[in-house]
């Protein structure tokens, strides 16, 4: 599968922009003028006009911040906690 997406704002990395990405087999494999080279070789339902419009990544976040991870450890879970009851065991527990 290819995919030339053209006209558009989109994004790299920290404040660098490029017009044009060319994905190929769901990897990148040009941007820029580069990926505009393609553009001859490709069917029209293989190219998207973002016509000036920002494109970013999906976003993946998947990081913790160790130190607060093991605070949270040392606390109590409360999340779905539906009783007063249910909270005094757990805070029992906990102890």
């Amino acid at each position: 599968m290819k995919l030339l997406i053209k006209n558009g704002k989109i994004y790299q990395e920290r404040d660098t922009f490029t017009n044009a990405l060319f994905i190929e087999n769901g990897l990148i494999t040009a941007t820029g003028r580069e990926a505009l080279g393609h553009e001859h070789a490709l069917r029209r339902e293989e190219i998207l006009d973002v016509q000036d419009k920002t494109v970013v990544p999906g976003f993946n976040d998947a990081h913790m911040h160790f130190y607060q991870a093991g605070l949270a450890l040392e606390t109590v879970q409360l999340h779905g906690v539906s009783s007063i009851e249910e909270l005094i065991s757990r805070g029992r527990a906990q102890v």
